[in-house]
Formats: C-alpha cells, sequence, structure tokens
C-alpha cells in the first residue's frame, strides 16, 4: 500500500476558481523576494579563517552550513563549519581555538546556540554534509576539513564522533564537499568525498607573482587529491573508489550535485573541479560509474576551455522533463549553465548521439555576462517567488583578499545575486520593487542552504560568509497557492534522498523536482521540496533511487490552496 497525507499550511490555505474582484484596482506594493532577518535571528556565529598573514589557501575556501531537523519537530536547524586558527606552517596538527557550532530553531526562525552538542569539530573546517547514514530516522553531520573530516552520529540532538568506528579513515586530506546519496541502489546512503588539492605542510602559504604581488597562491601549482567513494553497509563505509570506477587523481574537486541525467532511478554525480575538467560519473548499477564529462559536453565550456569550478546545483530549468546542470566559476570566465538533452532525444528531437549529451546554453539563458566580473561559490536552484519556476540564487565574493591590486575592476568582497527563471532556461534579475537590497552589499561569500525555516511556506536562504557573519533571509509567502512536499523512503533512506518528482497539475504542466541535501558549495540543504502552484495537483508521480516508480492520482481532497504533502513507500 501507498500512502499519502494532506496537510494544510496552517493560516495560509487559499482556494484555486475565486472570482475576480471588480472593484478599482489599488498600487501593489510588492516587498523584496528575500527579507533580510539576521539580526534578528539570533544566530551570532561569525566565520573566523584564522590568517596571520601567510595567506595560506585554505583560509579563503571555506566556509558551509547545514539546514537540517536535528530531533525531527519539524523545525530546521543550523550547523556550522568553522575553520579557526590555522595550523603552524610546517605542521600538520591542527590550532584551533574555536569549533563548528550548532543553532536550534524555534519554528519561528529564532535561533539560539545549542550547547554540549558534541558536535563541535575542533579541526580546521570548510564544509559540511548532511545524511542519515545509519537510517534511524535522524541526519548525522559530517564534517569537512583539512585534515581528518569527521562524522557526527545523531542521537536526537546530542551527537558522537564516529568517523573511525564506521570505517572512514582518519586521512589527512583536504575535503571541502561530499555528497550522501544511494550509488548502488539498495536502500541505504553511500558516501562521495569531494577532494581538492594534495600538498606538503606549508606549501599553501602566500607566493610572490610576475606582478609582484603576494597573494593566495594558484591551485595549479599543486598535484590534485582523488575523490573517494565510501558504500555503505550496514552503517559502516567501506571504501570502493577504485572497484567503482571513480578514482581520478586528476580533479580538484570543489562541488558535487547528485542527479540523474537519464532518469534511471541510479543516482549520477557531476562533479566541479578547479581549473581541471569537471566530472559527470554516469552510474551504470552494480557500484559501476563511467566518467563521461567530456563525451556529455560538461567537463569544459563551450569554448573548449576548462573553468574554475565551484558551486553546482541540478534542476529542470526549461521544463522538458529533464535535469541540467549549473556551475559557479572565477571571474573572467563566466558561470556555466548546462542544458540536458536527454528529453529532447526521448521525443525525437535530437539523435542518438547526443541521447546523453548537454549543450552550453549559458549566453542564451541570460547567465553569462552578468558572472563574468564575479567570482562565483554556492548556487541553488529555489522557487522563491513561488510561481511553481525555479529560480538561481548565486553568491559571489573573490578568493584574492588583495584582488583590486591586480586590478582596478576586482575587489574581494562582491555582490550576491538573484535570478528569476521564466520556465522556459532563460533567467533575469527581479524587477525592482522585489530586488533584495542587501544583496548589492559586497560580502565574501562561500556556501548558502535552504529552506523553510518559520513554517510560512516560502523558500529562506541561509549564507556563509568566509571571516565573516553569515546572513539570514526570509522569503515573501505568495498569493498563489503553495505546496511542500516530504518524501518517507525506505528504512535506510528514510527522508527519500535522490528520488525524482513529477507533479503534474490540472492546467497539464509537469513540475520536476528533486530531493537532495547536497547542493551549492560545501553546504546542505534541507530536503523539504517547495514550490508555488499556478494550477492544482492532478497526479504525483515518485522514482525513487533504485528504479521503482509509484504514481498518486487520488487524493482525500482537492488539492487546493497551500498545502504540505507527504508521501511514504512501503516498498
Amino acid at each position: 500500500m501507498k500512502l499519502f497525507n494532506l496537510f494544510a499550511f496552517g493560516t495560509a490555505a487559499l482556494a484555486f476558481g475565486c472570482s475576480a474582484d471588480t472593484t478599482d484596482p489599488k498600487p501593489i506594493e510588492r516587498s523584496p523576494l528575500l527579507i533580510e532577518r539576521t539580526e534578528k535571528s539570533g544566530i551570532d556565529f561569525r566565520h573566523s579563517h584564522g590568517g596571520v598573514g601567510n595567506r595560506e589557501l585554505p583560509e579563503t575556501m571555506g566556509g558551509g552550513i547545514a539546514l537540517f531537523d536535528m530531533e525531527n519537530d519539524g523545525d530546521i536547524d543550523a550547523y556550522f563549519a568553522q575553520s579557526g586558527a590555522m595550523r603552524t606552517v610546517g605542521s600538520r596538527s591542527p590550532a584551533k581555538s574555536s569549533r563548528n557550532l550548532l543553532f536550534a530553531n524555534d519554528g519561528s526562525g529564532k535561533f539560539s546556540r545549542v550547547a554540549g552538542s558534541g558536535a563541535g569539530d575542533p579541526g580546521y573546517s570548510q564544509g559540511v554534509a548532511c545524511g542519515d547514514f545509519d537510517g534511524d530516522g535522524l541526519d548525522d553531520l559530517l564534517s569537512l576539513n583539512w585534515g581528518a573530516n569527521q562524522l557526527y552520529k545523531n542521537s536526537g540532538g546530542k551527537f558522537t564522533e564516529v568517523s573511525e568506528a564506521v570505517g572512514l579513515e582518519a586521512v589527512d586530506e583536504w575535503t571541502i564537499s561530499a555528497a550522501f546519496f544511494d550509488a548502488d541502489g539498495d536502500g541505504d546512503l553511500d558516501l562521495y568525498l569531494v577532494n581538492y588539492l594534495v600538498s606538503e605542510p606549508g606549501a599553501f602559504a602566500q607566493m610572490g607573482d610576475p606582478q609582484g604581488f603576494h597573494g593566495y597562491p594558484h591551485p595549479d601549482r599543486f598535484d590534485g587529491q582523488a575523490d573517494r567513494l565510501y558504500v555503505n553497509e550496514n552503517g559502516e563505509y567501506r571504501d570502493a573508489t577504485l572497484a567503482s570506477g571513480m578514482h581520478r587523481p586528476s580533479g580538484k574537486g570543489l562541488g558535487v550535485a547528485p542527479t540523474d541525467i537519464d532518469l534511471d532511478g541510479r543516482i549520477d554525480l557531476y562533479v566541479a573541479n578547479d581549473s581541471t575538467p569537471n566530472f559527470l560519473f554516469h552510474n551504470q548499477g552494480e557500484l559501476r560509474f563511467e566518467e563521461i564529462g567530456l563525451r556529455a559536453g560538461v567537463a569544459y565550456n563551450i569554448d573548449g576551455l576548462s573553468e574554475a569550478g565551484m558551486g553546482v546545483d541540478s534542476g529542470d530549468i526549461d521544463g522538458d522533463g529533464d535535469f541540467d546542470l549549473f556551475v559557479t566559476n572565477l571571474d573572467g570566465e563566466t558561470n556555466t549553465l548546462y542544458r540536458n538533452e536527454w528529453r529532447a532525444w526521448k521525443s525525437g528531437k535530437v539523435t542518438e548521439a547526443r541521447r546523453m549529451t548537454f549543450t552550453d546554453v549559458t549566453r542564451s539563458s541570460g547567465l553569462g555576462a552578468v558572472s563574468t566580473n564575479l567570482v562565483g561559490f554556492g548556487a541553488l536552484f529555489g522557487d522563491f517567488d513561488l510561481d511553481g519556476k525555479l529560480d538561481l540564487v548565486v553568491v559571489n565574493g573573490h578568493v584574492l583578499d588583495n584582488a583590486n591590486k591586480y586590478s582596478d575592476s576586482r575587489t574581494y568582497a562582491q555582490p550576491n545575486q538573484l535570478f528569476i527563471g521564466d520556465g522556459a532556461g532563460k533567467f533575469a534579475p527581479p524587477p525592482k520593487d522585489r530586488e533584495i537590497p542587501s544583496f548589492a552589499v559586497p560580502t565574501v561569500s562561500r556556501g548558502t542552504a535552504s529552506a523553510d525555516l518559520n513554517g510560512d511556506g516560502a523558500v529562506d536562504l541561509l549564507i556563509a560568509n568566509n571571516n565573516g557573519l553569515p546572513q539570514l533571509y526570509f522569503g515573501v509567502p505568495s498569493e498563489t497557492p503553495s505546496l511542500a512536499l516530504t518524501l518517507e523512503g525506505p528504512p535506510g533512506n528514510p527522508h527519500g534522498i535522490g528520488a525524482s518528482i513529477w507533479l503534474t497539475l490540472e492546467d497539464d504542466s509537469v513540475l520536476l523536482r528533486r530531493v537532495e541535501s547536497t547542493r551549492s558549495y560545501a553546504s546542505a540543504s534541507h530536503p523539504i521540496l517547495i514550490t508555488g502552484l499556478p494550477s492544482p495537483v492532478h497526479h504525483v508521480e515518485i522514482l525513487w533511487p533504485g528504479g521503482l516508480r509509484e504514481l498518486w492520482t487520488n487524493f482525500e481532497e482537492p488539492f487546493e490552496g497551500a498545502r504540505s504533502l507527504r508521501f511514504n513507500s512501503t516498498d
């Protein structure tokens, strides 16, 4: 039996089909799409990169954040990666004066520090990943470090470090992003670690250049560090990097997006590499992956050049029913949007040779020129205006704290960006009356994550800034009905991470969404899906990791208004 529950969103339920207002129209006063609430949030975290003037590269690459429900009480909590004091040059031991911090949400978007949580990693943290590795229904935390990573098992808001106990080696690598995902289709969450560079201690310190300046060293000076795949075997991890075909020492990984490029229920991975070709690992089944980035057209940009890939996300930007890819890059390049041609092949619009390929549509999408002078890090698709179409947030900040010395047009702190999607693959800044004033204030942003933090049915946003305070934004509820969709998956993957969902509306439009935690850069978002509904839902189809498809066509009540929908899989 397949079960579902339908709930109203408290006081905000609206019905479709209302008669038009025939009175004299009044001027519409609209607010910004996102309203900053940082000062009122109670979040008093400040990221510190710990630099003392040596300009060691890890200083400028952090940090990340996670939005997750630590107690399954419906309130979305926040976890911050803290870098802290740098190691002594020439030493691999951390010199830490501060730790990662956990904040509890009271349900209204008001946060307070959680003392004694057990998740205060003392390492030099760069990012965070979140996933229920042991299938107990509680999301666990993985602190991603310059040095050994730390996995914290969640026991309802109390955490225990279990890395070595569950088979994650205490190796001295440099991990910035990671993905919990079902690599082998067996119903539990495996783990992919995105590693960056190899270096001897102290080698990441500043270096001079032909212009006579001393800046952070370029990644070209270092070898790439191979990523790792760990397969989950009853709550314990085994390194399967070599056996899976995913060992690629040439990569200099910074971001990763789990996705399903050919909609077969087997989860693929897109990895953003810094100044080397990006990877697209196509899942062949039975824990075998083929790297097809070059053949698929996503290793390089339209000019055949590798770029400085950092943040990455996946979503159906043009409404054709498959998942496209977006990756942020360095200034002098553009951020890059790749359109998936899978559905075009299925419909006969492209040849068999294009069956599993992507097209670089950056220039035609409106996302090219607006990114040329900026350094993009975190990137998130989301329905921020609740019209049923995916929008895009990109947060920016240079990697060089003396960037202005290299060019008058360069700055270290940079404005962030929100682009409104038209549902057909085009993006544009929001209209003047919906602009976000503080996005224009330059920051040095890195990770970003989204969730509904105050339960009003809108998409909220948290941004992590390097060596500074984070920023919290509340989305604005819309008069258009909206939906929050939650999955309850199999025992090993209780949140249904990796599922693809088609919402077919009564006007015959189809909204395709994915349930994911790993998105953006070095960060994790809460996996509940929030979307506006321009028309009532007619039926819902879910493709679970592993290939099971389920269809719901009969609801207990008319699907109208602002709603929360929960699907339970009993398979």
